[in-house]
C-alpha cells in the first residue's frame, strides 16, 4: 500500500486531476446559477449541459485512438487548452447565446481528459500497482473537486467576487494548470511510428467481451441517473427553495465530500470485498440518493442526498476504471477507456429529454426516474463474473 506514492512519475500524474478538477469545479458549481442569471430557462440549462457531452461523445474514441498514436501528453494538453478557451468565453458572456458558443468550444475538447490519464496510469504502473494507482488518481481528483466549490462558496459569501468574477479568476488558474502540464509532465506511451497503421484487432476483441458489454450497459443507466441529480438538485434549490448562490455552490462541496470519503477507503475495500459485489452496493446507494430529493423540503435533505450520491459515484468510477485496467492491453487501453466513457456520456445526454417530463409532472417525477434507473443499472452487473 502507498507504493505508488514513491514513484515521482505517478505522483506528477496524480496532481493533474487535483489541479484541473480544483479549477474546473470552481465554475462547475455555479454554472447553472450563472446560466439562470443570464436569462436561461430549464430547457436551455439542459441543452447547455448536453452540448459538450454530445460533442464529446463523438470525439471520445478518436481521441482515445490518437492518444495511442500521438502520445498521452499531447492529448491532455490539447484537451485542457481547448477547455481554457471555453472558460474564457464564459467569463465575458453577456447572454445565453454566448454560453452556447462556450459549450461548443468545450465540446471540441472531446471530454478525453480523464480517460487519457487512466491510460497514462496503465502505461507506467506495474501490474500489482494498477489498483492502487487508479484509486489514488481518483482520490486526487476528489480532493480537487471538494476544494474548488468550497473556495467559490467562500468568495461569493464574503462578497469578494461576483459569479462573473469567479470565471475571470478561473481563466488565470487554467493558464497555471497548462504551464504545469507543459513543463512537468512526461510522455508515458510508446507512440506508433509514422506510417504505421493502428491495429484494430484488439479493439474488436475488447468490444466482443461480455464483461465489457455489461459494464457499458451499467454505465449508460447509472450515469443517466447521476446526471439527473447533478442538474435538477441545483435547479430545485435555486428555483423552488430560493437558496442563495453561495449555498447552491456549496451543494457541490457536499457531493464531492462524499466522493472523497469513499475514495479514501476504496483501495482498502477493493482488497476485501469482491469487485462485483462492491459495484452492486454502490449502484444501489445511487438509487437511494435519487429517492431522497422526492421528499426534500429543506437544504439539509438535499445535502444528505448529494453526500450519498457522491459516495455512490466515487465508488462506481473507481470500480469501472479498475475493470477496464484489468481487461485492456497497452495496444487498446486508450480506446478502451474512451469507449467506456462513450457509454457514460450517452447516459448523460439522455438527461436533455427530461425537461418536458419536469414541466408536466414536476421535478419530483424526475428524481423518481433517477432512483429507478440507478437501481436498474444493477441488473447488468449481476450477470458479470465474480472479480
Amino acid at each position: 500500500m502507498l507504493a505508488t506514492l514513491r514513484k515521482p512519475a505517478l505522483v506528477r500524474i496524480y496532481l493533474i486531476p487535483f489541479f484541473t478538477m480544483l479549477v474546473s469545479s470552481m465554475v462547475w458549481s455555479i454554472s447553472i446559477v450563472y446560466a439562470l442569471a443570464l436569462g436561461a430557462n430549464v430547457y436551455q440549462v439542459n441543452i447547455l449541459r448536453s452540448i459538450r457531452t454530445l460533442m464529446g461523445l463523438f470525439l471520445l474514441v478518436p481521441i482515445g485512438m490518437l492518444s495511442d498514436i500521438l502520445g498521452r501528453k499531447t492529448i491532455v494538453i490539447y484537451s485542457r487548452s481547448v477547455t481554457f478557451f471555453g472558460v474564457l468565453i464564459r467569463a465575458f458572456a453577456s447572454k445565453v447565446n454566448h454560453l452556447y458558443i462556450s459549450a461548443i468550444v468545450g465540446g471540441i475538447a472531446g471530454r478525453g481528459f480523464f480517460p487519457v490519464l487512466l491510460s497514462m496510469i496503465g502505461d507506467i504502473a506495474e501490474e500489482g500497482e494498477k489498483q492502487e494507482a487508479v484509486s489514488f488518481l481518483y482520490l486526487s481528483s476528489s480532493i480537487g473537486l471538494t476544494v474548488g466549490p468550497t473556495i467559490t462558496s467562500m468568495l461569493l459569501r464574503n462578497g469578494h467576487l461576483t459569479l462573473r468574477g469567479i470565471y475571470k479568476v478561473n481563466v488565470i488558474a487554467q493558464i497555471i494548470v497548462l504551464l504545469y502540464l507543459f513543463t512537468l509532465i512526461e510522455e508515458t506511451s510508446t507512440q506508433i511510428e509514422p506510417g504505421e497503421e493502428l491495429d484494430l484487432t484488439h479493439l474488436k476483441d475488447l468490444m466482443r467481451q461480455p464483461e465489457f458489454q455489461k459494464l457499458s450497459g451499467m454505465a449508460l443507466l447509472y450515469f443517466f441517473s447521476r446526471s439527473i441529480l447533478q442538474t435538477y438538485i441545483p435547479l430545485y434549490a435555486k428555483m423552488d427553495l430560493g437558496l442563495s448562490d453561495d449555498r447552491v455552490a456549496m451543494l457541490s462541496t457536499y457531493r464531492n465530500m462524499g466522493i472523497l470519503v469513499i475514495r479514501l477507503l476504496c483501495a482498502t475495500l477493493l482488497t476485501r470485498v469482491p469487485l462485483t459485489y462492491f459495484l452492486m452496493i454502490s449502484l444501489g446507494l445511487g438509487g437511494v440518493a435519487g429517492m431522497i430529493p422526492i421528499f426534500a423540503v429543506d437544504y439539509q435533505a438535499l445535502t444528505f442526498s448529494l453526500v450519498l450520491a457522491g459516495i455512490s459515484y466515487g465508488a462506481v468510477r473507481i470500480l469501472g476504471a479498475t475493470v477496464i485496467a484489468k481487461r485492456s492491453t497497452p495496444e487498446n487501453r486508450g480506446v478502451a477507456n474512451s469507449l467506456y466513457n462513450v457509454a457514460i456520456s450517452s447516459g448523460n445526454i439522455f438527461r436533455t429529454f427530461t425537461a418536458p417530463m419536469a414541466d408536466l409532472y414536476g421535478i419530483a417525477s424526475i428524481f423518481l426516474l433517477a432512483a429507478i434507473t440507478a437501481m436498474a443499472s444493477i441488473i447488468p452487473v449481476t450477470r458479470m463474473g465474480k472479480q
